[in-house]
């Protein structure tokens, strides 16, 4: 079929790979996170998960600018949120290799392709505990983390708590909120933006528009910033980050603050992504931050200066 052997070699390694990754790509997957993702660093990050969600229905509820039916519709869309974490508990505890425990080992690769592809529309049979395999955000490749409006779910990747940025469910809550956790909120507030606001809890869309929630790109310190779409997360994450900033007296970097830590976290996470998904997927750090006034305070930035302007706006007020 190819000329050049190389080529040919080329080709059959992907091949190999993609038929692995649809076979065996959750048992795989959840042994990688048996060595990295113990129950004790889970329950770490479904606690902040948890406050994440918290912070955004104290700050829902605080709001004077919305109608009470907005309000209510997005209280109960933040009550019943749910977070896909993977793997989910049923596949850290040995399901998942009794799932795959009779796949089979023949000696050709095309024995080994049949039997595998029958033994894999065999699992249906687990039901739920299958269904959540299916639900697996892509672990190799970015977005690590989506938001699924009809099933209100943030869907969080294996592959970010593998990621050096977003390993800091080890570190201190400066890491932790300034790093995954502001971009799972940068995922829960949209549940309440122009899309959001159109599907219920139940995944039901609706006919109806609720009072928008949108900032007017006009009223903030740059005008048309992507930032604008991630000034809610930030105010939502440095929030839930103060909640715990008790936690402890440790500091992770002796030439920054705690608050600094949170900052260059989350900046460093957004502009790190690759050039073509900014504007798209990455969002913007500095749009968001200048108008943000603890982030001014933490670096003393001084009045009028780029990243503390006279003209700014906050969302939640």
């Amino acid at each position: 079929m190819y000329r050049v052997k190389s080529a040919g070699d080329h080709q059959h390694r992907i091949f190999c790979s993609t038929e692995v990754e649809a076979m065996f790509g959750p048992l795989v997957a959840s042994l990688y996170a048996a060595n990295r993702f113990n129950a004790e660093s889970r329950q770490i990050l479904d606690n902040d998960f948890f406050d994440v969600g918290l912070t955004v229905r104290d700050k829902i509820a605080s709001l004077s600018s919305v109608d009470n039916a907005t309000r209510n519709f997005i209280t109960e869309n933040m009550a019943t949120a749910q977070t896909v974490l993977w793997p989910p508990p049923d596949l850290s505890n040995g399901t998942s290799a009794v799932m795959h425990a009779n796949f089979s080992m023949n000696d050709t690769f095309v024995e080994s392709w049949i039997e595998a592809r029958r033994n894999t529309m065999r699992l249906a049979h687990f039901g739920p505990t299958f269904e959540r395999e299916l639900r697996v955000v892509r672990n190799y490749r970015l977005l690590f983390f989506a938001y699924d409006y009809l099933t209100n779910s943030v869907l969080v990747s294996l592959a970010s708590l593998g990621d050096r940025a977003f390993v800091q469910f080890k570190g201190t809550a400066s890491m932790r909120f300034g790093g995954i956790c502001f971009e799972f909120a940068r995922q829960l507030v949209r549940a309440f933006d122009d899309v959001g606001l159109r599907v219920d809890s139940q995944g039901h869309v609706r006919d109806r528009l609720l009072s928008s929630l949108a900032i007017n790109p006009s009223q903030c310190a740059i005008m048309g910033g992507d930032g604008i779409r991630e000034l809610p997360a930030l105010e939502v994450a440095y929030a839930a980050f103060k909640r715990r900033a008790n936690e402890s007296t440790l500091r992770i970097m002796k030439n920054y603050s705690e608050e600094e830590v949170f900052f260059i976290t989350a900046c460093f996470n957004l502009c790190r992504q690759p050039t073509t998904m900014r504007g798209v997927f990455a969002g913007g750090c500095i749009e968001a931050a200048a108008n943000f006034a603890p982030l001014s305070q933490a670096f003393n930035c001084h009045k009028g200066a780029t990243m503390n302007p006279t003209k700014t706006c906050s969302y939640f007020s």
